[in-house]
């Protein structure tokens, strides 16, 4: 029985040591994706909506902004 809770413990452990390991690295991801998008789109990353839809042939991206700021929406819709 202590042998069968043993593995029943170093089996959680692992999972979770996976889990917060797949967090680290979607987290480094979304911090590299949004670093490396400030360089490529002109407009304020941090007021505006990204919304993506996968497709058959690929994906759709639809950016949304505020429509009082007329800036922003000059620069989404010129990129």
């Amino acid at each position: 029985m202590k042998l069968l809770y043993i593995a029943v413990m170093v089996l959680t452990l692992g999972l979770t040591g996976c889990r917060s390991s797949q967090q680290s690295q979607l987290a480094d991801r979304q911090a590299e994706v949004a670093e490396k998008g400030t360089e490529v789109m002109p407009f304020d990353l941090d007021a505006s909506t990204h919304i993506f839809k996968k497709t058959l042939e690929g994906g759709v991206q639809q950016v949304l902004a505020d429509s009082n700021d007329s800036e922003d929406v000059r620069l989404i819709r010129e990129h």
